[in-house]
């Protein structure tokens, strides 16, 4: 059986309702159950004792360094947003620089459960073909890599300026390259993607294509998977095959 640990964070199944809810381990019982305290029990009872059997463990990536990309939310208004951990912290906490503060706060102090890790590409090449953000309205149209610079942003010329200037310095996490067409895909073909979300039968990854890929739960490891969130989490960089394309894609 599972072990937890109080602090554990898990998905853990309602008796109420027999709904899978988000909570907390508040204690172990001794006697093989555990009391689980819910993130938000909507008028109902604060906590229930709950046996393994009802628990997934929720993993929480807490290996940042500083450096990394993230998205963070802000304990302002509780939204997501772009930045850069700037220091990490005694407590396990995290200091997040905010890519745009907007007359607000420079950093803030971040736990880890509201943090995750994004993987940005900075090894574009002159002539790559690319789509970038618009400086002045950020959204995102054709342009050619025209150099890097040594800040680390990249001169690119956009295909159609539109009366507007040829030429912009725009940041690697403003650029990506054209998805792949699903149409281009064939069985075999490896891939770096990133897991977009992650559910029971398996998880969502971003490889760069028009649509996300499943990989189910039985192809993640040769050995059985009773919880899937032991292998995966949101965030996670993974390297993927491509077994086969849906009609529908």
């Amino acid at each position: 059986l599972a072990q937890y640990q109080v602090g554990d964070k898990v998905k853990a199944l309602s008796p109420d309702d027999e709904q899978w809810y988000p909570g907390r381990v508040d204690a172990d019982n001794g006697d093989g159950t555990f009391a689980v305290r819910w993130d938000d029990p909507d008028g109902g009872p604060e906590t229930n004792n709950l046996g393994p059997s009802s628990l997934k463990r929720i993993i929480i990536f807490k290996d940042y360094v500083v450096g990394d990309d993230v998205r963070a939310m802000s304990p302002e208004d509780e939204t997501w947003y772009p930045g850069v951990v700037s220091k990490t912290n005694g407590d396990g906490t995290f200091d997040v620089k905010w890519d745009d503060p907007d007359e607000g706060d420079e950093t803030a102090n971040i736990d880890p459960e509201f943090m995750r890790k994004v993987i940005v590409f900075r090894d574009y090449k002159p002539d790559d073909e690319v789509e970038a953000a618009y400086p002045d309205d950020g959204t995102k149209y054709a342009a050619v890599v025209l150099t890097k610079n040594a800040d680390g942003t990249f001169k690119v010329k956009w295909d159609d300026p539109d009366g507007g200037p040829e030429v912009s310095d725009v940041s690697p996490k403003d650029m990506r390259y054209p998805p792949i067409s699903v149409d281009s895909l064939q069985v075999g073909q490896k891939y770096t993607g990133t897991v977009r979300s992650v559910r029971d039968f398996g998880a969502f990854v971003d490889i760069g294509c028009e649509a996300d890929g499943l990989v189910h739960i039985s192809r993640i490891t040769e050995d059985r998977v009773d919880d899937i969130s032991d292998h995966l989490e949101e965030g996670q960089q993974v390297e993927v095959w491509v077994s086969g394309v849906r009609d529908d894609g």
